[in-house]
């Protein structure tokens, strides 16, 4: 969308969502997608409570999220300070349906999963409800390891709710790689090569937009759980090598 004119990095809450500008705390006018995507927007961790707000269309609950939790101010100075942020993530994904007019997934999968040909990529727990066609995700409790056919709540979507195979995972990771920008064609690249630069510009704590950067860029990495799935990437650029684990168990 960056590329397309249709936002920039540094659009504001003010610009894109004028109604939620005005509704929540004044600290947070001025708060950019860029801060949103770099965990340098202020916000706290989480919503107080992800499953609100339940009988609302998908795009008007997360905008009532934000403005319920978003009514304190920040929690670090915007633009600055960094602290890893659900919420934060979240707000990017209000940024994107707005100018996108459709909800987050309809978008992912239109935008990433079709021309990445992630055929396999989809939303919310891996197997068919009751059926055993996947591993199913467990928590441990006790030394014992009780399984969940659950997930996080669709709210949080933007920040964790995606299911894929780790050949279709590769497929999106080895786009930050050279490789992959070596083989874009010419003039429908996936990304352009400023887009790719600014995914991963390092910002504070060595964070970049949903990578931690180790070195000069030398490795991306990133983990994440749903507290019953545990999954991470381990990315080379330059030497075109990304390197994945999951396991459907999270914790010690």
């Amino acid at each position: 969308f960056v590329d397309r004119g249709l936002l920039r990095w540094d659009s504001t809450l003010e610009e894109v969502l004028p109604e939620l500008a005005g509704a929540v705390h004044e600290g947070f006018r001025g708060m950019t997608l860029l801060d949103c995507l770099t965990h340098t927007a202020g916000v706290r961790a989480n919503c107080s409570q992800w499953f609100a707000h339940g009988k609302l269309p998908l795009v008007k609950r997360r905008l009532a999220l934000a403005k319920a939790n978003l009514q304190d101010g920040p929690e670090r100075e915007v633009g600055k300070e960094y602290e890893y942020s659900n919420l934060g993530y979240m707000l990017a994904g209000c940024f994107l349906e707005r100018v996108g007019r459709s909800t987050w997934e309809e978008l992912i999968a239109k935008e990433v999963f079709e021309p990445l040909g992630m055929t396999s990529a989809g939303f919310g727990p891996p197997n068919t409800k009751d059926e055993v066609d996947q591993p199913w995700g467990h928590v441990i409790r006790g030394g014992m390891a009780l399984h969940r056919q659950t997930d996080n709540a669709e709210a949080l979507g933007p920040a964790g709710r995606v299911h894929l195979t780790v050949e279709d995972w590769s497929r999106f990771a080895l786009q930050f790689t050279d490789a992959a920008r070596a083989a874009d064609p010419g003039d429908t690249p996936f990304l352009s090569a400023d887009s790719r630069a600014k995914l991963v510009e390092v910002r504070a704590n060595r964070y970049a937009c949903g990578w931690g950067v180790l070195g000069t860029g030398a490795v991306l990495r990133h983990s994440g759980s749903n507290t019953m799935w545990f999954a991470t990437v381990h990315v080379q650029p330059e030497d075109g090598l990304a390197c994945f684990a999951a396991v459907n168990a999270a914790g010690g």
